[in-house]
């Protein structure tokens, strides 16, 4: 198997001088097509004018098929709606594309049924993504997307040190504070080249527009554990704002707090750390640190009719002004196993971060 392609930029895929040395699994057949069709596993194309190609629905684990472009048209992959394709890391969208635009172009996918998606095998030339984001998740109602290396959603930072009052990137609800010296201060070259959001002393970011957390929630934060004690991520307009995410209540660690489910995540560690809560209430309460779960309950406190009320969060000796904050992201649902496989794909991608998937 040659190598695999090398990202030249967040969506674009290209190989290393494979050229005619390039070794693709040898299918059954290769057959001669273009126009839109849906492929059949196990087998190879070559097209030979522009093609609309959808992937095999429902695949077998192992299932490979190859495609070599005899056409300097767009040749575009589709997948299946509940499948992404994965090169070199790279993650498209949920039913996302891979397209090609240049003759020699060749790609050769496997199906990878525990992460429901097509792996490039081997690739040549250059294969462009519709890649994942936290948006993508159509099927998830969104509540709220802060983004630590994007924080006014412009694509360009503010400067080091500014204090930096973030937006919504899934445009839902809108965050306020009128005095700027207690904004969220952002920082550059955090983690990966990126900057992130380090939360002011004693600063209340809050939210206006708020909307109901439901009956169920997806929680992702990559975030520093406080070194000072009791500092407040977010919190509820629930009483005693919760439910809540408070760190350092003993040590480098976490605290989902809702009422009488109080659990603690140990974090080990002072760096950014993928924290994920999922609850539906009367059911399932799970967490996971970078990755790996660390408890599973039956949540004894509902969340349903609380809403999303204040983002670094200070209120009485809750000081959140040693935490750093790269991502904050939740939904109004409980995300398959798939989705929250993905975001963890995507954050440890664009932090390069080794976190377990």
């Amino acid at each position: 198997m040659s190598d695999i392609g090398t990202a030249t930029s967040g969506n674009v895929l290209t190989s290393q001088g494979l050229g005619k040395s390039a070794k693709f699994l040898a299918p059954s057949k290769y057959l001669s097509f273009s126009g839109t069709f849906t492929a059949l596993a196990g087998r190879g194309y070559i097209l030979t004018a522009a093609a609309t190609i959808t992937l095999p629905t429902s695949p077998a684990n192992g299932t490979t098929i190859s495609f070599i472009a005899d056409t300097a048209s767009n040749v575009v992959l589709t997948a299946n709606a509940a499948n992404v394709i994965n090169i070199q890391n790279v993650i498209s969208n949920y039913g996302g594309t891979a397209t090609s635009a240049a003759l020699g172009n060749a790609i050769t996918l496997v199906y990878n049924s525990n992460a429901t998606a097509w792996d490039a095998l081997s690739v040549t030339g250059t294969w462009t993504l519709n890649t994942f984001s936290p948006a993508s998740l159509a099927s998830a109602p969104k509540i709220i997307w802060i983004d630590g290396a994007d924080p006014l959603g412009t694509g360009t930072p503010p400067a080091d040190g500014t204090n930096t009052l973030p937006v919504d990137k899934f445009s839902v609800l809108n965050l306020v504070q009128a005095t700027s010296s207690k904004r969220p201060v952002f920082n550059t070259n955090v983690q990966n080249s990126l900057g992130s959001l380090r939360s002011n002393a004693a600063n209340v970011t809050a939210l206006t527009g708020s909307i109901a957390l439901g009956a169920s929630l997806s929680f992702i934060a990559l975030i520093t554990p406080s070194t000072a004690a009791n500092a407040y991520v977010f919190g509820s307009n629930g009483s005693s704002n919760i439910p809540a995410i408070i760190s350092d209540f003993g040590g480098l660690s976490y605290e989902w707090f809702n009422g009488a489910d109080r659990y603690t995540i140990s974090a080990g560690a002072t760096g950014l750390n993928l924290l994920e809560v999922y609850q539906t209430d009367a059911s399932t309460l799970v967490a996971y640190l970078n990755g790996t779960q660390v408890f599973s309950h039956v949540p004894t406190v509902a969340i349903a009719g609380r809403s999303m009320a204040a983002y670094f969060a200070a209120t009485n000796t809750l000081n959140p002004s040693t935490l750093t904050m790269s991502e904050f992201i939740v939904y109004r649902a409980n995300i398959t196993a798939a989705q929250q496989l993905n975001i963890r794909r995507y954050i440890a991608q664009k932090w390069a971060l080794s976190i377990v998937s």
